[in-house]
């Protein structure tokens, strides 16, 4: 579920901006000058695409590991995959245990962690 008022506020940092660039002019009357007209029109195409974004892009993830099943695809050069693999072999749970907020959260990293480290392997990248 998407927060109104962040929409609000959004609709509204947009009309803003377009017509501080549609008048030249800052709310306050001060002239905008050029290179503040097209940063101000880039920053309302952006809010405007945050507000295109599909709903579930702006809702908090589910952190609790369970719900829905997210399917993550990128594409890695054969160096980064390997790296990757690598990275994945060698960090402990210790490594997850300490950026984590308590145990359960660092299980859970490792297990998503596990998760990606077995798809480099079934691409063919497994380091021994």
């Amino acid at each position: 579920m998407t927060d109104p008022f962040n929409e609000r506020a959004l609709h509204a940092a947009i009309n803003v901006l377009r017509d501080s660039v549609e008048s030249a002019r800052m709310p306050s009357g001060e002239a905008l000058a050029s290179a503040a007209a097209d940063l101000h029109a880039q920053a309302a195409d952006h809010f405007a695409r945050q507000l295109r974004a599909p709903a579930r892009a702006r809702v908090a993830p589910d952190r609790s590991g369970e719900g829905r099943v997210v399917r993550v695809s990128c594409d890695l050069t054969d160096g980064e995959a390997w790296n990757l693999a690598q990275f994945f072999k060698r960090a402990g749970f210790s490594d997850f245990r300490s950026l984590a907020q308590n145990e359960a959260e660092a299980y859970a990293m490792r297990d998503a962690a596990d998760r990606v480290r077995s798809a480099l392997d079934d691409a063919g990248y497994s380091p021994r």
